[in-house]
């Protein structure tokens, strides 16, 4: 079986999500400055479809990658770890905004579930 390197589809996605991130904050500002809260609701909206598909993409990669990792031990905590946390955050973070629901809800829903 073949093992195939996806770290360099994952080095880019870790900066695309920055940029989606801070791209996404200022045209939020940038409306905010315009419409009020109305422009930071309008500026979410825009930014639902290519956040969720970047979460999804994130996932799937680091899901695959804790199944099919190759070396014993634990060194994927390293990598594949803390990579599906950041698709579970960036997902529920838009999906929060895609149903109107406040962005504290996330951190209420992530310190109930600390066991």
């Amino acid at each position: 079986m073949v093992f195939i390197d996806n770290l360099g589809l994952m080095l880019f996605t870790l900066p695309l999500t920055s940029v989606l991130i801070a791209y996404t904050t200022i045209q939020a500002y940038i409306e905010y400055r315009k419409r009020g809260y109305e422009g930071i609701k309008r500026s979410l909206d825009d930014s639902i479809i290519p956040a969720a598909v970047l979460a999804l993409v994130i996932m799937a990669l680091s899901l695959w990658g804790e199944f099919t990792w190759t070396l014993p031990g634990g060194y994927n905590i390293l990598f594949y770890d803390v990579y599906i946390l950041l698709g579970i955050t960036v997902f529920f973070l838009h999906y929060c905004s895609l149903h109107g629901q406040e962005v504290y809800r996330l951190l209420e829903y992530s310190l109930s579930s600390r066991g």
